[in-house]
């Protein structure tokens, strides 16, 4: 960062520039995107258990390949739909995936038991 110095009259006397080592700070963060990146790698490599993020509407963020094997969807086909979407339509209609939200929202996380809808 440049400050410029000046007088009280308001004569430019000079400029003032501090510096800082960033260096620790890119390491750290380095660092976080290679385990980010490693945690990314072995979600996606599961193919035993279906794994997903949701965003805080419901909406499916991501999609492993254990997920498009069990629930019969490509990622492309999923990302952006809303989860409701592998519930059957009675529990659509009764309001099922909705409160499951609310409960997750409320208490970190929610487990349910029941049929699942497959493509």
């Amino acid at each position: 960062m440049v400050t410029a110095l000046r007088s009280e009259a308001g004569e430019l006397l000079g400029f003032a520039m501090v510096a800082r080592d960033m260096s620790a700070r890119r390491r750290t963060e380095e660092a976080l995107r290679q385990s980010e990146e490693r945690m990314r790698l072995l979600i996606q490599s599961v193919r035993d258990y279906g794994i997903f993020m949701l965003d805080p509407d419901g909406s499916v963020a991501s999609w492993n390949e254990g997920a498009a094997r069990i629930k019969g969807y490509t990622a492309s086909e999923v990302i952006g739909r809303h989860f409701s979407i592998f519930y059957p339509p009675e529990d659509i209609a009764s309001g099922v995936p909705f409160r499951a939200l609310a409960i997750a929202r409320e208490e970190g996380r929610v487990e349910q038991e029941g049929w699942r809808v497959r493509k």
